[in-house]
């Protein structure tokens, strides 16, 4: 997995080994979840790349990454819940105070 590619801000969606498409489907699977609030999920999840490193972790906080997809932290945690239930990304908690930080991209499951 890449992040963006140094200098130009592109993420190179060829050497990143991610199916997209597979990746849609699975948002798209969240058939309950409104088809606004999916796409926009999907979205977010392919603009994550741009901070995220080799390994898929985005070390960023919300904070540092919301504005860019202008939103505020109730449509980020609305998103997020999308895409851990879509299974796109994981999000560890610290065991001080229990915020989530940092989010895992993860591949779509194949």
């Amino acid at each position: 997995m890449r992040g963006a590619t140094a200098g130009s801000g592109l993420v190179d969606m060829r050497q990143s080994g991610i199916d997209f498409v597979a990746a849609r489907r699975q948002v798209e699977a969240l058939s309950e979840v409104p088809a606004t609030v999916r796409a926009r999920a999907f979205s977010i999840y392919v603009g994550l790349f741009e901070f995220a490193d080799d390994d898929g972790s985005v070390q960023a906080l919300a904070a540092d990454f919301m504005p860019r997809f202008e939103i505020n932290r109730g449509s980020w945690s609305t998103y997020r819940r999308v895409l851990e239930a879509a299974s796109l990304i994981s999000i560890e908690r610290t065991d001080d105070d229990g915020r989530a930080r940092p989010v895992k991209l993860l591949p779509p499951m194949t």
